[in-house]
């Protein structure tokens, strides 16, 4: 039970690799009131890029004590005590994706990559969605993922049943997911 929720950690770095790739080649204007125009220095590649860089280091050291945390309330301790010495979150997750897991992070994987390619490429979001709603949006959307996996963590604890609060985990990703992109949508207006 312990993987899934490690699983589901791990998909929240996914989503902070796309939020990155769409902080840095979207094409709103990042400075929220400036005039528009690609050739403004706030419009550059070098300073969405460089902007983009901070929120993802920021980001990950969020998911690194996120992943400490989840690992010392569900699992048996730091993470080296469950996978064999690993002190870092990125040997954390390149070992779900090495491990019998890599399925379920491919299964988890589809949907980010189809919401980039299709409606960010393909449907323009990246010239529709606000810069700022690209760097505020994935905390949202991550700390109630991360407050489901909590919820069914306390699920285990109390029960001693790991099914579920696995059945509770998925639904509620599911649930939220959905309103999420729903909520996007409308917002972005990707979808009018």
């Amino acid at each position: 039970m312990y993987s899934i929720f490690i699983l589901f950690w791990a998909e929240t770095i996914v989503f902070g690799v796309f939020a990155f790739l769409k902080q840095v080649f979207s094409k709103t204007d990042i400075t929220p009131g400036a005039p528009s125009s690609n050739d403004s220095s706030d419009n550059s590649i070098f300073y969405r890029l460089t902007t983009a860089t901070i929120w993802l280091a920021i980001y990950g050291l969020f998911m690194h004590v996120l992943g400490k945390f989840i690992s010392d309330l569900f699992g048996p301790g730091w993470y080296g005590d469950i996978m064999g010495g690993y002190d870092l979150s990125v040997d954390l997750f390149l070992s779900v994706i090495k491990s019998d897991l890599k399925w379920g992070w491919i299964a988890l994987l589809i949907p980010h990559l189809y919401d980039f390619i299709n409606n960010f490429i393909l449907k323009k979001g990246r010239e529709k969605i606000p810069f700022m709603f690209l760097t505020m949006g994935p905390w949202f959307r991550v700390a109630v993922l991360q407050i489901a996996i909590i919820i069914s963590g306390g699920i285990i604890i109390i029960f001693n049943e790991g099914i579920p609060a696995l059945v509770v985990l998925i639904f509620l990703k599911s649930i939220y997911d959905m309103a999420a992109q729903k909520l996007s949508d409308k917002v972005t207006g990707i979808n009018n």
